[in-house]
């Protein structure tokens, strides 16, 4: 932690210190210093380690689908690429309140789960098929239900 260094006044502060009135000078070293604590003490590098570790792990994607979510403001949307417009025929499609379930689709026996960014309403849900693309809009659900956790020391 950076110690306060103007006890008495920015003046004394700075005729007892060696930096002759560089401030900027003396944050750099807090800085430097700090900087270099944190690391000797691996906190940076073992973060750093877990992040890269996170993205070197393949996500569950199948090869045969194509599917990507985005959220607006009031929305949550789902897209998903189909090629052949009669497939639209044999599949289903499911959602709970935080996931997406898509059943039927390359094959009739499978079956993809799409975790939803967002909580969405039960009600509401509206798909659209256009240019290759099976679109899902589903209405945003603000939850006010808040539970707290107590925390301990």
């Amino acid at each position: 932690m950076i110690p306060f260094p103007f006890k008495g006044g920015l003046q004394k502060w700075l005729s007892e210190n060696s930096y002759g009135g560089d401030i900027n000078k003396y944050v750099q070293e807090m800085i430097t210093q700090s900087m270099a604590h944190s690391t000797d003490n691996n906190h940076v590098t073992d973060a750093m380690e877990i992040f890269n570790q996170e993205k070197r792990k393949p996500e569950h994607t199948d090869s045969s689908l194509n599917i990507g979510t985005f959220e607006t403001h009031d929305h949550v949307y789902v897209r998903v690429h189909i090629k052949d417009e009669s497939q639209l025929a044999t599949i289903k499609v499911f959602h709970t309140s935080n996931q997406l379930i898509i059943e039927g689709l390359p094959f009739l026996e499978e079956k993809h789960v799409v975790t939803l960014p967002s909580i969405v309403k039960m009600k509401g849900a509206i798909s659209e098929y256009r240019d290759d693309y099976l679109q899902i809009k589903m209405v945003k659900k603000i939850d006010l239900q808040f539970t707290e956790i107590d925390v301990r020391n």
